[in-house]
This record gives C-alpha cells, structure tokens and sequence, in this order.
C-alpha cells in the first residue's frame, strides 16, 4: 500500500470515528469515558466507585472533578460528583478518600471523611453562635445550621 493510500484509509477513519462519536447517546460515550478511567486507575473514578455504596441510586452518579493532595505517600482524593436524591433530582456533593499504595486505605478514609466533617460542623457552629449573638430566634438558629450543614 503506497503512503498516499495510507493517508486516504487513517483520514476515513477519521472522520469515521468522528461521525460515530456524534451519532452515539451522551451516555453511552460517557460510560466508555468512564470504563476506560477505570481500567487505567483513574484515583476519582476509583473513589466514586467506592463511595457509590452509599447512594440512593447509585448508577445516576457522575464525577464532576477531581482534586489530588499528596500527603507524604498517602493521596488525598477529594472528588465532587452529582447523584440523584431520594426524590429523583440531581444534587451535587463532595466526598474523600485516602489513597495509600494505590489502593484506597478505608481507615485512612474514615478518618479523613470524620476530620472534614468535623471542619464542617466548627464552622456552621461558630456562624450559629455569630447569629446568636445577633438575635436570632431559636428556629431560625435551627434552619441555618441544617442549611449550613447541607452545603
């Protein structure tokens, strides 16, 4: 086969692959995405996986991004992903996990699934107590920390 010939078959190609990856389902393309992410030991993929136990319907859920913090060898994988609710509609949340030897380290993830929760509730008290002292009555109180809380 001469290059030209060469040439002509990898353009169709192409613009074959081209043709089908707009023809194909959005969701179809992005199970593939996500198979492949998987298979290659993509961390937030990975931590999606892992955290899909949890979920109310955990095929809905997608990965939005991917945030990766080096602690000595360990990695701290703060991944944001959306799932739908008990009520069917989308929400979006984040979530960590502790990677160690590229595995997930499910103490390690507890622990740092604890810290950031506990992180969460010191500032939601100490905006509680800011409210306090500004008057607020104790049902307003109550509101705010549970909405504080649900960011």
């Amino acid at each position: 086969m001469s290059v030209k010939n060469t040439v002509y078959v990898i353009g169709g190609l192409a613009v074959l692959a081209g043709v089908i990856a707009l023809l194909m389902p959005q969701e179809r393309a992005d199970a593939i995405s996500t198979s492949f992410k998987r298979s290659t030991g993509d961390v937030g993929i990975l931590c999606l996986d892992h955290i899909r136990g949890k979920l109310k319907d955990p095929e809905s859920a997608k990965l939005l991004d991917t945030t990766v913090t080096k602690q000595s060898v360990d990695q701290k994988v703060t991944i944001r992903y959306k799932a739908k609710n008990s009520y069917g509609a989308y929400t979006t949340s984040e979530e960590s996990c502790v990677f160690a030897k590229g595995k997930i380290d499910e103490s390690g993830t507890k622990l740092s699934q604890t810290l950031d929760k506990l992180a969460k509730e010191e500032v939601c008290l100490e905006e509680q107590m800011k409210n306090r002292r500004n008057g607020a009555d104790p049902v307003t109180l109550s509101v705010k920390f549970a909405a504080c809380m649900a960011e």
